[in-house]
């Protein structure tokens, strides 16, 4: 229901939505993805478990809450998001990668 990816390209994420991953996944991405590095966390997410749409990045407000943390952009994706009815319930999902 869950697959999360690190390192991923932003290629990877344009790709994603026109390829056959998009009927049973959606993709739900970092608000701002880092195009200079090119390594992403990212989330591919189960259509029949999560709500599309409802996805709520919450990584800036994990990362301020951890002063000095060393993680790099991209490296940390953070998302607040529904899960499909009957549970309806919202759950915090986390990618990461560190090179350190």
């Amino acid at each position: 229901d869950i697959v999360f990816l690190q390192e991923t390209s932003s290629a990877f994420a344009k790709a994603t939505d026109a390829s056959p991953l998009s009927s049973k996944f959606f993709l739900s991405r970092p608000a701002r993805m880092d195009a200079k590095r090119d390594q992403n966390s990212v989330i591919l997410l189960d259509r029949s478990t999560f709500v599309k749409g409802s996805a709520v990045d919450v990584t800036e407000r994990v990362l301020q809450s951890v002063n000095g943390s060393a993680a790099a952009p991209g490296d940390l994706y953070v998302v607040s998001v529904q899960l499909a009815a009957p549970k309806s319930r919202r759950m915090l999902l986390a990618s990461f990668h560190g090179d350190h």
